[in-house]
């Protein structure tokens, strides 16, 4: 009996599985990586798996639950599950979780070459190189991969060879975006049908910019009734408040409605949604951007990250710069006041652009090239 061909093991190392943009990635990846030529393993090193749900069937999850990023029971669990799980490559989402591999491979408890994918999002605000990388984090990364062409800026200040450097933008399973069940979300919200439904979309924290759409939107002068839904969890509590702060000063509390965080965004953007807005000051990608185009919204968005830049590049409308509530509002006035049939026309750029740039399948085989060249450099060295 002949036996099949010997798969490569990769295994993901992230943090967490919440809700995200490198764990979104992780899982994407992940899913849509060959299974004929590679074994995949998530390792989730602390503990929440809120996407584990959405990981394919055949993509193996290892939840480790450290506590603390140099927890040394943490590092030998990860030992020991490399061992049994005989790794030949590790793809590593994000910083902290870069530190742990880093850490683990100077105490030399695992020896396999790292793939080391960044997602930072802040890039924009902060461009500070951490301590741990200057010290010894560089000399463990393989491969860096950034998501925008200014990490991998970053990445060479940081003292990563540029022979070790590449830029892969982030995409998506975009039909779990077009295959949705719509939910209706003005019955389930009692919005009356003569009111535009918006939609901002993130996590709750400073680069997102929310008290930047609540200040656009006291500069909003618009007789079209309309309302935006806020969904996203708390993650800054002082920043929440200084955003609930500056809502209370809109005076115009019925124009807004904060949901928290919800696991069915493709049914909503499905189900009824007009418009959608992204008002960050910093960001890596933004995904969501790619979920409103790919559901057909039209939207106004800040020009951060290189999801914005590439489809503002290929002809999609509706960027402003970041941190000027004026152009937000005077853009926000502007897609409010066209016909159901502009906005619709709009919404079909940005569609037509999701499914022809931001596949996610598209994409894979880049990886598969950095994965082959990080594994035969591995060999030689």
């Amino acid at each position: 009996m002949e036996k099949g061909p010997t798969l490569i093991t990769i295994l993901h190392v992230i943090d967490s599985l919440a809700p995200g943009g490198a764990e979104r990635m992780a899982v994407e990846i992940a899913n849509a990586t060959d299974k004929s030529m590679y074994r995949l393993g998530i390792c989730v090193t602390r503990s929440d798996t809120t996407l584990a749900k959405e990981i394919d069937p055949s993509v193996a999850l290892h939840v480790l639950g450290r506590d603390s990023r140099f927890d040394r029971k943490g590092i030998r669990r990860f030992q020991e599950l490399v061992r049994e799980s005989r790794v030949d490559l590790f793809h590593v989402h994000g910083r902290s979780s870069m530190a742990f591999v880093a850490m683990a491979r100077t105490l030399r408890l695992v020896r396999q070459p790292v793939l080391f994918h960044d997602h930072y999002g802040r890039i924009e605000l902060d461009d500070s190189i951490p301590l741990w990388l200057k010290l010894w984090g560089r000399t463990h990364v393989s491969q860096y991969v950034g998501v925008s062409s200014r990490l991998s800026e970053w990445a060479q200040r940081a003292g990563i060879h540029p022979s070790r450097i590449a830029v892969i933008e982030n995409a998506l399973n975009l039909d779990r975006i077009l295959e949705a069940q719509p939910v209706d979300i003005r019955r389930e919200l009692n919005i009356p049908e003569s009111t535009l439904v918006g939609l901002w979309v993130g996590g709750i924290r400073p680069q997102k910019g929310l008290e930047l759409l609540f200040r656009a939107l006291r500069e909003l002068h618009c007789d079209i009734p309309f309302v935006i839904l806020v969904i996203g969890g708390v993650g800054d509590q002082n920043y929440y408040q200084k955003c609930l702060r500056e809502l209370e000063q809109l005076g115009r509390l019925d124009q807004v409605r904060l949901l928290g965080s919800r696991g069915d965004i493709p049914n909503i953007l499905r189900g009824g949604v007009d418009f959608a807005v992204i008002s960050s000051l910093s960001e890596s990608g933004p995904l969501v951007l790619i979920e409103y185009m790919a559901a057909g919204l039209p939207f106004v968005a800040t020009h951060v990250g290189n999801i914005c830049q590439r489809a503002h590049d290929l002809g999609v409308p509706g960027f402003v710069p970041p941190g000027n509530p004026l152009a937000l509002a005077r853009a926000l006035q502007q897609l409010l006041s066209l016909s159901p049939l502009e906005r619709k026309e709009r919404g079909e750029i940005g569609r037509h652009i999701a499914l022809e740039h931001f596949d996610i399948r598209k994409h894979m085989p880049r990886w598969y090239q950095l994965y082959e060249k990080v594994l035969c450099e591995g060999k030689d060295s």
